[in-house]
């Protein structure tokens, strides 16, 4: 063909080895530098691209797909992006490692172009996101290869009369009634090496009564395997009673817990810079707790299932003993089972004090059930009750199964709630999990929620410095919230150097009912609320929102929404793509609000000085009206919607409600 030929259509081919695909980027670039990315973060802990074509028109998306990935995919963004590129010039497949813990290798690449000489084809992709695949599972199945030394548990008792001092001593003298897990336990822990703790086949089916604590998993390298038939599934359980705390606590580096079932515990699995059981105790300082993984294990009956923190318990720990500046690196949640957690069903931050860190954090193919007022599902929440300088990076919350029967948000990312300053998110992304709201919960619900500094602690701190940044909400289906995606906080006041940049909410099904107005209630799909510090650089493209019911709603709700602030000062959201959305609602399709009254505050506070600024609008298809507002509400002044590049239609209300002040205005800056 000759060189200056346009391209038609595109599709890749590759074949790459690797451990975890889930750590992988795939990324086609053309030869002028624009990239569409093939995969990311998919495939939970499947190993592995043997022979994927990446094509536009295959049936199914690689995103909540399942490996071995062999055969045709939908790639995470259309390759017709690149349609109309110049066929000559090098083309580039780039892969990255998002993580670096494990080597790989590109095998084989193929690109295939069709061209048409002389023309540029016009693709109008296709709006809304994709119909959903079936959900993709993380769980384990099958009998696990022993790691190291055997340790067999012969007893179902809490005794300790065997000799615990190494794992050789202990299978000389056990005492009386055989080996127990807690003499298992405390055997390793003097002996630090490689072991496998599995249960002897007599005990399948059988109850371990846990009255006191378990010892800590302190020594490091230590897999305790409930597999006893070797199905993949757990075959005994451990029941707490009394005033148990924990079902099992690690402190150290390289364990497993697999295929267990726990209940009656206050924390089921927690992970802690402990010492020893006593509270009291100087915490584990500077310390790298890494590669620990909890697969395949049942937690029914629990206040919180899975969670991170110096001391699992941060009140109860003086403030001086919790300064440890430790770090959870490489921690895999996988393919677990969490029935009606009442506080929590998986905390990645929520107790962390000061200058603690979570790096490189895999959340995936688990199915949780949360009951409660008050709970979420998956939290990466940090800076919670005074706590600065604590950190989430490369978080990965994907394939799972989220079912709120109660509670207030499936996923949830904040960086300083009622914190000081210091606490910064980044890398997160939340891929392909399935989210169903089914019973009583707290008004203004959500799916995924994204906040930074939601208040300052003590009250009246004028500076609270939180970030949250490069956060991905792709390929989920979140039905029945009061608020699909929420970026931001819309309502009330804001602290004035924390802002959220960098976030892609992409490929998303958002289905949910229009109830009766309340106090704390906007039905709104994907909203992004703006702050001092701004909410900037945010993508929305190919989601599907549909919202059902009569009742009448707030004049801000929306199916897409993007207010500059409610009942706030001089706030904004900067740098907004809005396109390929498809919304079904009876609300406005999409708004754009410079500012206006909360139902929370009920409009008490002046909204002055808000904006909405640099905004494209393309390629939505909505049943409502595209509004562009100003400012609504009698104390709403000064607020604007400026620099809008739009290809759809809108309407643009400068003024709205008694409004005065307030400016729309159209095109480019």
């Amino acid at each position: 063909m000759p060189a200056g030929d346009a391209v038609r259509g595109l599709a890749v081919t590759v074949s790459i080895s690797h451990p975890f695909d889930s750590d992988l980027r795939l990324e086609l670039v053309s030869p002028v530098g624009k990239t569409v990315v093939l995969a990311e973060a998919v495939g939970t802990w499947g190993d592995d691209f043997s022979g994927t074509t990446f094509a536009d028109d295959a049936q199914t998306s690689i995103v909540s797909a399942l490996p071995p990935f062999a055969g045709r995919y939908r790639p995470a963004e259309t390759l017709a992006a690149l349609a109309g590129s110049k066929r000559a010039g090098t083309w580039r497949l780039r892969v990255r490692d998002l993580r670096g813990r494990y080597s790989g290798r590109l095998e084989a690449w193929r690109l295939d172009l069709t061209s048409c000489p002389g023309s540029t084809p016009v693709r109008r992709p296709k709006a809304g996101a994709p119909a959903p695949p079936p959900l993709a599972t993380g769980r384990p199945s099958g009998s696990e290869p022993v790691e190291g030394r055997l340790v067999t548990v012969t007893s179902t008792m809490e005794g300790q009369n065997g000799d615990v001092s190494s794992v050789t001593a202990l299978e000389a003298a056990p005492g009386p009634d055989g080996i127990s897990l807690i003499e298992a336990i405390q055997a390793t822990n003097n002996d630090p090496g490689t072991y496998t703790i599995r249960f002897d086949p007599s005990l399948a089916g059988a109850t371990l009564a846990i009255t006191n604590d378990l010892p800590l998993l302190s020594g490091g390298g230590v897999f305790i395997d409930g597999d006893v038939d070797g199905d993949g599934g757990p075959d005994l359980a451990l029941a707490g009673g009394g005033r148990v705390q924990w079902g099992l606590n690690v402190a150290s580096s390289g364990n497993r817990l697999h295929a267990l079932t726990l209940r009656g515990f206050g924390q089921g699995v927690v992970f802690t810079a402990m010492r020893d059981e006593r509270l009291s105790t100087p915490l584990l300082q500077g310390q790298a707790f890494a590669r620990n993984i909890v697969s395949g294990v049942v937690l029914s009956n629990v206040i919180t299932a899975i969670s991170f923190g110096p001391t699992g318990y941060h009140q109860e720990c003086e403030r001086a003993l919790c300064r440890t500046r430790s770090r959870w690196v490489d921690t895999r949640l996988v393919g677990n089972a969490v029935d009606s957690s009442t506080e929590g069903a998986i905390q990645l931050g929520w107790n962390f004090d000061n200058g603690d860190e979570l790096r490189r954090a895999t959340v995936a193919g688990n199915r949780l059930q949360v009951r409660g007022k008050y709970v979420n599902g998956v939290d990466l929440t940090i800076g919670a009750g005074g706590a600065s300088d604590n950190r989430i990076s490369d978080a990965l919350v994907a394939h799972n199964a989220i079912e709120m029967m109660g509670g207030t948000n499936a996923v949830q990312v904040v960086a300083g709630q009622r914190g000081r300053s210091g606490n910064l998110v980044e890398d997160v992304r939340i891929v392909g999990n399935r989210i169903r709201f089914s019973g009583p919960r707290r008004p203004g619900s959500g799916g995924v929620a994204i906040f930074v500094s939601d208040d300052c602690w003590p009250p009246g701190r004028s500076v609270c410095q939180n970030i949250g940044r490069r956060i991905a909400v792709v390929g989920n289906v979140i039905d029945g919230p009061d608020v699909g995606v929420r970026v931001g906080e819309p309502c009330c006041s804001t602290t004035p150097r924390s802002p959220i940049t960098g976030v892609r909410i992409a490929g998303n099904v958002i289905r949910s009912v229009i109830t009766p107005p309340s106090q704390f209630l906007e039905p709104w799909g994907i909203v992004l609320g703006g702050l001092r510090a701004g909410v900037s650089n945010v993508v929305i493209d190919s989601n599907t929102v549909v919202q059902t019911g009569s009742a009448r709603a707030d004049p801000t709700a929306a199916g897409i929404a993007v207010i500059g602030g409610l009942d706030k000062v001089h706030t904004f959201v900067a740098g907004v793509s809005i396109t390929n959305n498809r919304v079904e609602t009876r609300l406005a399709g999409i708004q754009l609000l410079g500012g206006g009254p909360s139902k929370e505050r009920a409009g008490r506070d002046p909204a002055t000085g808000n904006r909405v600024t640099r905004v494209e609008l393309r390629g939505n298809v909505t049943r409502r009206p595209i509004l562009l507002i100003g400012g609504l509400g009698r104390r709403s002044t000064s607020n604007a919607v400026t620099c809008v590049a739009s290809r759809d239609k809108v309407t643009m209300l400068p003024n709205v409600a008694g409004a005065s002040g307030n400016v729309v205005r159209l095109g480019r800056c």
